[in-house]
């Protein structure tokens, strides 16, 4: 929870920086805008509160990545459960590094992930259906 509070609070201050320099639409149309503001800023100073802010997303990036690593590791734990813990880690990581390497723009991974929210939608969706004409026809045998 307390990692959690710590990226909402970092979005927040850089929702409110980013709101001070850019206007509702031309954030719309921005993918970066805390990137772009900062690149035209050319101040030793500033390129030293650059780097800071870069250790704070990179921190709050970290923490989600590890959940994101743990959670996985338990699920396969669950589903493997002779498997070493070590191993399971090993594997879930290099997987994603694969999958990470695949695309090579930002706009390939929008459409993977838009893709890939489809599909977790159809399975949502599809497999409490399939379930639910699995029980009648398992109904319709006993009687």
């Amino acid at each position: 929870m307390a990692g959690n509070l710590y990226t909402t609070f970092t979005y927040i201050a850089l929702c409110f920086v980013c709101f001070g320099f850019y206007s509702f639409d031309q954030l719309k149309n921005m993918l970066y805008p805390l990137l772009d503001l900062l690149s035209y800023i050319r101040l030793p100073f500033i390129e030293r509160i650059e780097n800071l802010l870069f250790g704070f997303f990179m921190f709050t990036t970290l923490v989600t990545v590890v959940m994101y690593i743990w959670s996985a590791q338990e699920a396969l734990r669950r589903i493997v459960p002779k498997a070493n813990t070590k191993v399971l880690a090993f594997v879930i990581i290099a997987a994603a590094f694969a999958v990470a390497w695949l695309p090579d723009t930002l706009e390939e991974v929008g459409m993977w992930l838009q893709y890939l929210g489809y599909t977790e939608t159809g399975v949502a969706f599809g497999l409490p259906l399939l379930l639910l004409v699995i029980l009648l026809f398992n109904k319709g045998v006993r009687q």
